[in-house]
């Protein structure tokens, strides 16, 4: 899942599955600390939204697309200068290797990542790692902001 916020509403861009399957996203009931969800259904690499973002989330996503370097680089299209993306993502370790195998299991072929890789994909994309924690069995989330290369 990847979401974007502006001051008054976030968007969750949807992609296709493999197989023709389609990811979906949901609205919760309307809070008043919570926007508007729109969702868009587009490839996480070239959807254009035609607007800009202060801050960004990438859950559950990179591992899925085929070119994750190009989410990060579409993302950072999509940030206003000094902005704030945080992602989760699966790392390479013995649990998150039992995670790919669940998914092959099922159909599906997934990346995962080492710190490292990550903060370098995202380095040449325009993203500085500001924070990067280890979540237990086999996640990490790292924030990034925003910067001209």
């Amino acid at each position: 899942m990847f979401w974007i916020w502006a001051a008054d509403r976030a968007f969750s861009p949807a992609f296709s599955w493999p197989g023709g399957r389609r990811a979906w996203s949901r609205s919760t009931s309307r809070k008043p600390w919570w926007p508007p969800v729109e969702g868009v259904v587009g490839d996480a690499a070239t959807i254009a939204l035609g607007r800009t973002f202060t801050h960004l989330l990438s859950a559950g996503l990179l591992e899925f697309v085929p070119d994750p370097a190009e989410v990060l680089v579409n993302a950072r299209r999509h940030a206003d200068p000094g902005a704030r993306l945080v992602i989760l993502y699966p790392r390479h370790n013995l649990a998150g290797r039992g995670y790919r195998r669940y998914h092959r299991r099922h159909g599906f072929a997934i990346h995962l990542f080492r710190p490292a890789a990550i903060e370098a994909m995202a380095g040449t994309a325009g993203w500085r790692c500001l924070d990067s924690h280890p979540v237990a069995p086999f996640s990490c989330v790292a924030t990034f902001e925003a910067y001209s290369p």
